[in-house]
């Protein structure tokens, strides 16, 4: 059953996004059923951070699978990778515009 459009008020993605082929078509389509006000919350391994692992530890074993997935059968894996600027890229450029990015521990 379709979601109505502008009827959900939340939307979850949490490590998601970064497995889809086509993940502007899903943030389309998340736009489209948020409320008005709604909120859309994303997280994604944060490829910036893991090269800034990868420089102070030098140990490739600990971003391999934040970056490609853990490639436990044929399609878990990575379709794309993102930073804080191309993430707000295409949140920007699939309607999705107002962004918070919350403090970082």
């Amino acid at each position: 059953m379709p979601l109505a459009s502008g009827g959900v008020d939340l939307v979850l993605c949490a490590l998601s996004i970064e497995y889809l082929t086509h993940p502007e078509a899903v943030l389309r389509e998340v736009r489209r059923v948020l409320k008005p006000g709604g909120v859309l919350r994303v997280s994604v391994p944060d490829f910036a951070k893991l090269c800034d692992v990868y420089q102070r530890t030098g140990d490739i074993n600990l971003v391999l699978g934040p970056i490609f997935g853990r490639q436990d059968y044929l399609y878990n894996i990575h379709y794309n990778v993102f930073d804080e600027k191309s993430l707000t890229k295409l949140l920007h450029e699939t309607g999705l515009f107002r962004y918070h990015q919350p403090k970082r521990f």
